[in-house]
């Protein structure tokens, strides 16, 4: 029984020593892992072992404290950003408060990070107190003073603004001021949930505007309205077939109440609707004979293009002709020639104003006449029926004939008579032509002037037939 009794008593005597070895153990092996974490530079890993390293024996606490302090000592040497950096300096002057052992440095240190987080508070109220994106995207962008949490605030807030702004501009529909702010926002948030919104909401409000183009008369604003709605579909066909639902109606509402005019100004605006609708509308009956009863009273109620030709005179050219055609729609042109009898009666003599000719001398008789000739080319439009308007030019020549004695030296008397050019005021010229044509069922006649080296008018008559 003693025996017994004796062998109870060093067990337990010596279980103290035991337990502390074993203890001892566990921290030392959870050193190790701390130090071969620092080694791989896994910082983070290393830190936790410290800290189990220390739970489970609290004589490692310098040895803890050493390797920590190199630890986040490294953490500050590899921080990128100066976010990481100030946590990375807040983490280790926290460290040190918690495992230094000297009392007066503990509390410098503390002095410190109270020091440093209230200069970083005061550069983030100095920036978010002025509660705009410029500012926010200027905090998260700039190399100053932050902190991740504050990060984090700055970059939720900016996200909510922009989407904020997005969705105010589309119903404002300022679009500029929209695009700007969604391309800013899907360039700083790739993939964000709330894109495909934005995009329907954008898409919207560009039907929106187009529908009141549309209603306005704006029919390319529409267009190019339904081409930015149709960019920002996510499904291409359903939009397209409501883009194009929406135009098919609209072109039909301005053509139909005009099919029953009898102006032909009216006619051609519904056909011209009808034309547009039918790009959109597809096999549709009711169109279809609309289109084919425009085209019906067009022809009844309208003039086809026709030719003309004219006989035409003028005071300088008595005789002319001219010939083209008057169109309905659209420019037509007209050719024309003139001249004057004597322009048949050519001569071979010249003269000047100084009296120099071929002969030895001469003498003026008085008599004197015009020679001209001319032809041009120009366009035609109609003003309103009957009238179309035409304007061409006119390249002509026009020569001054004067009658003359001429003489032989030696002789007094003068041996005869002829007509010669005088080159001093006979020459080519470029002139304007404008008129007035009436056209009455096959019948026309023409009132304008003619401007010969675009100065003195003269007015021209003309006469003929349409075909």
């Amino acid at each position: 029984m003693k025996s017994v009794y004796l062998f109870l008593y060093v067990v337990l005597a010596a279980s103290p020593c035991l337990l502390m070895s074993q203890t001892g153990s566990l921290a030392a092996d959870h050193y190790r892992n701390a130090q071969r974490a620092f080694d791989d530079d896994r910082y983070d890993d290393g830190l936790n072992a410290l800290q189990l390293s220390l739970s489970a024996d609290v004589s490692f606490r310098t040895r803890v404290s050493y390797l920590g302090a190199k630890i986040y000592d490294q953490k500050m040497l590899s921080c990128v950003s100066i976010a990481d950096c100030y946590d990375a300096f807040l983490e280790k002057a926290g460290y040190y408060v918690d495992h230094g052992s000297d009392d007066k440095k503990r509390s410098e240190i503390s002095a410190l990070i109270r020091f440093w987080e209230k200069s970083e508070n005061d550069v983030w109220e100095s920036f978010q107190s002025q509660r705009t994106i410029t500012a926010y995207e200027t905090y998260l962008s700039s190399n100053i003073l932050k902190s991740h949490k504050h990060i984090g605030i700055a970059d939720t807030r900016l996200r909510k603004w922009m989407v904020q702004v997005v969705t105010e501009s589309a119903e404002a529909r300022d679009f500029f001021k929209m695009e700007a702010m969604y391309t800013k926002f899907t360039a700083r948030y790739p993939g964000d949930s709330a894109t495909k919104r934005l995009r329907h909401i954008i898409k919207e409000s560009y039907f929106a505007d187009a529908v009141s183009k549309g209603g306005s008369g704006d029919d390319m604003g529409m267009d190019q309205r339904f081409d930015k709605f149709i960019s920002y579909s996510d499904s291409y066909a359903a939009d397209w077939e409501r883009a194009g639902s929406f135009r098919c109606d609209l072109y039909k509402q301005r053509a139909f109440p005009l099919l029953n005019s009898k102006k032909e100004y009216d006619l051609e605006k519904a056909e011209e609707n009808l034309a547009s609708a039918r790009k959109y509308c597809g096999q549709d009956e009711n169109l279809q004979y609309a289109i084919k009863k425009c085209k019906r009273r067009l022809r009844r109620f309208s003039r086809p293009d026709r030719s003309h030709f004219q006989f035409l005179t003028d005071d300088e050219c008595p005789v002319g002709v001219t010939m083209g055609n008057i169109n309905t729609r659209g420019l037509g042109y007209y050719m024309f020639g003139r001249l004057n009898k004597h322009m048949w009666n050519g001569t071979i003599y010249e003269v000047d104003d100084n009296g120099n000719s071929l002969w030895d001398s001469i003498s003026w008789s008085g008599r004197s006449r015009r020679a001209n000739g001319e032809f041009g080319l120009g366009f035609t439009r109609r003003i309103i029926f009957p009238v179309w308007f035409q304007a061409g030019v006119i390249v002509g020549y026009y020569a001054l004939q004067e009658k003359v004695y001429y003489y032989y030296e030696g002789e007094p008397e003068a041996q005869g008579t002829e007509w010669a050019k005088n080159t001093d005021h006979s020459s080519w010229k470029v002139g304007l032509d404008l008129g007035l044509l009436f056209d009455f069922k096959g019948f026309n006649v023409k009132a304008g002037l003619k401007f010969p080296d675009f100065s003195d008018p003269v007015v021209t008559w003309g006469i003929g037939f349409s075909f």
